[in-house]
């Protein structure tokens, strides 16, 4: 009998051993295995491979499909693509890994570079095939496709020829490696050695391109009346030649090439370009520049009715037309040789005290004012004219921004006014619309940064609108949800007819994705007190290389307002941002590449006691409002592994003081 009671001691107790083991593999040391990266995606390119929809600071590599030591490797690729490049087309195959965290995926499809084409140019009893690997077999076929031959002479400029064919018989031209066949030239037709065909002649600004001529060849410039040629260049092995200089006439050109003795019938008649004169009104006058000396400059009216052709000559290669009455429109016209030019620009004649328009440039939600008079009123329009829209008196400063200027498909313009006299509107310009910002999750993308009013679009990587109806969030954010995990989105937004940039790609999380969220460590529920000079610290579990953006009450705070420091994120707000805030409640939201975290703060009402007083309590309710309120992360949220062992212990004590108590009773019971 004491032998089986032993027995059943010692069979407690090697329990109780074996379960102190499974709980301390369950609570210390039980190996979570990570994961292997999910496959790239690759793209055939000539002579390329892109690589797509990898993880951020992979390292990616190039096989061969029978597999053995990496062809090339990319190391920290952070771009949303990279592209292997000099990747030889071969029958075998390419597959791409990446390496995350040592961790190497399983290969890419199977995919090959492209071979580029060759191409194949005609001559007097032979074709040259160009566009060629060194080391491709460059295979001659006849138009039905029946091979001509496959050892052409090298040319030693990387053409290769075929010599000895027949005139006016049409080939193409292929070539292979390592398996691997080209698409086939375009065909050509061999040349006779009688005369060649004409050059092609196209117009240019004062000059005629010559192109699809014999290299080599002697190229003549005519008119269209014949006689001797008016230029003549020799011997041209460049793909085109350009006839500079070439004075519009309404006899126009055409133009030979010579080979081998041999002039070719004349190409199509062509004209060369005419410049267009540049129109500057001034007080009373219109100045016309880039005209031709010796050209007949004429002065029209916005109709079309001619004013003077008479101007005079300012010496520096400008003409002006005077006496002109302010407030007309012109333009300028220029004819020489029976060919008359395109009209310029059109232009208004100033009064003798208006000022002149001022210079616009675009900026985010602004549009930004320079090159106006000291003290000058300016005034913001529509295009379409009617009232300002904004008026500001008495600018001194070199330059002025109008800010929260709404974009609009209509446009702007601005004036200045001098001394009562309006200037004529500066050129058309609109402000930029901000961007968006997107951030996926787990079934959703959420997007921030939005202009308010705005169509907020959410679109696939092909750029096809998927919705237009996100959710509001409340906080200045809008949430687009039900996606499938794995897809790739960005955001645009739109208003008034006009559209933004599209935001940076994101893609839709699953559960599998899903890591640990981003808390608020100390700071949270502050309090500051307007015209304190006290700040506010916050600290986010979030990494600093992966912040975005800061943002209050969803708008994205410039970061002159505030400091950054590591570890993680430390967040100090400055006392001259808190205090032009309004009194009340706000949300602080630290914006990261994939999550963010979020925490609110309080503004109170000035003090009226004693600004020392004021300044102590801010930094008490801040330091206190992060120990006792935020109840996202505290101290005894998440146990240590000593107190969690101690747990364990204790209850493994416990339950073994039991068993030995009820196994003594049970003992006694049975004697």
């Amino acid at each position: 009998m004491k032998k089986k009671w032993s027995k059943q001691v010692g069979a407690v107790i090697l329990s109780l051993i074996m379960s102190v083991g499974m709980i301390s593999g369950i609570s210390g040391t039980m190996e979570v295995k990570a994961a292997n990266p999910s496959v790239p995606t690759v793209t055939a390119g000539l002579d390329s491979i892109e690589v797509s929809n990898f993880t951020s600071g992979a390292d990616l590599k190039l096989y061969f499909t029978t597999g053995g030591t990496a062809l090339a490797t990319a190391t920290n690729v952070t771009d949303a693509t990279y592209t292997f490049e000099n990747v030889e087309p071969n029958i075998t195959q390419y597959y791409v890994t990446q390496t995350v965290d040592g961790l190497e995926s399983v290969n890419s499809t199977f995919v090959n570079s492209i071979m580029k084409t060759p191409v194949a140019t005609a001559g007097i009893g032979y074709v040259d095939a160009s566009n060629v690997y060194s080391g491709a077999t460059i295979t001659l076929y006849t138009l039905s496709g029946d091979t001509v031959s496959s050892s052409p002479t090298a040319n030693g400029n990387e053409t290769y020829r075929f010599s000895g064919l027949t005139a006016g018989n049409t080939y193409y031209v292929g070539q292979s490696m390592n398996g691997v066949i080209s698409a086939g030239s375009s065909s050509v037709t061999v040349l006779a050695p009688s005369a060649p065909s004409a050059p092609i002649v196209t117009a240019g600004l004062e000059s005629i391109e010559v192109s699809n001529f014999t290299s080599g060849a002697n190229l003549k410039l005519y008119f269209t009346t014949g006689g001797t040629a008016l230029a003549t260049a020799a011997n041209v092995t460049d793909a085109t030649y350009t006839f500079e200089n070439v004075e519009p006439n309404i006899t126009q050109y055409y133009v030979t090439q010579t080979v081998d003795g041999l002039e070719s019938v004349n190409s199509t008649f062509v004209n060369s370009i005419m410049k267009t004169p540049v129109a500057t009104a001034g007080i009373g006058y219109v100045d016309a520049s880039n005209v031709y000396s010796g050209a007949t400059i004429t002065l029209y009216t916005l109709s079309g009715d001619t004013v003077s052709s008479s101007p005079t000559a300012n010496g520096n290669e400008t003409y002006r037309f005077s006496g002109l009455t302010a407030g007309n429109t012109y333009y300028v016209g220029q004819s020489m040789n029976g060919v008359v030019s395109a009209g310029s620009s059109t232009v208004t004649v100033l009064a003798q005290s208006a000022p002149s328009a001022p210079t616009v440039t675009a900026g985010l939600e602004s549009i930004e004012v320079s090159n106006f008079t000291s003290g000058a009123n300016l005034k913001l329009y529509f295009t379409t004219g009617g009232t300002a829209l904004a008026t500001v008196t008495n600018v001194t400063d070199a330059t002025y921004t109008f800010e929260n200027v709404e974009p609009n498909i209509t446009q702007y313009y601005v004036t200045q006014t001098v001394g009562g006299l309006e200037s004529v509107n500066s050129t058309f310009e609109n402000s930029i619309l901000r961007t968006p910002i997107a951030t996926a999750g787990i079934g959703y993308v959420d997007v921030s940064n939005v202009y308010p009013g705005a169509t907020i679009t959410l679109y696939n990587l092909a750029g096809d609108a998927v919705s237009s109806s996100p959710t509001a969030n409340g906080d200045g954010t809008y949430c687009f949800s039900g996606l499938t995990a794995g897809d790739a989105h960005y955001v645009g937004q739109s208003i008034n007819g006009v559209v933004s940039n599209g935001s940076s790609i994101v893609t839709v999380l699953d559960t599998s994705e899903q890591t640990e969220t981003y808390i608020i460590t100390a700071g949270a529920n502050g309090t500051h007190q307007v015209d304190s000079d006290g700040t506010l610290t916050i600290t986010c579990s979030g990494a600093l290389s992966d912040l975005t953006g800061i943002y209050v009450d969803g708008n994205l705070v410039d970061p002159s307002h505030y400091t950054l420091k590591s570890g993680s994120t430390i967040l100090t707000l400055h006392a001259d941002y808190l205090n032009s805030l309004s009194t009340g409640t706000h949300t602080l939201s630290f914006q990261y590449s994939e999550k963010s975290a979020s925490t609110t703060f309080i503004i109170k009402a000035a003090s009226t006691t004693d600004s020392s007083t004021t300044d102590s309590n801010t930094t008490d309710t801040s330091t206190e409002a992060a120990s006792s309120t935020d109840t996202t992360s505290t101290k005894d949220d998440v146990p240590k592994t000593g107190e969690s062992s101690f747990t364990w212990l204790f209850m493994i004590i416990m339950i073994s003081g039991t068993a030995c108590i009820y196994l003594g009773k049970k003992r006694k019971l049975l004697k």
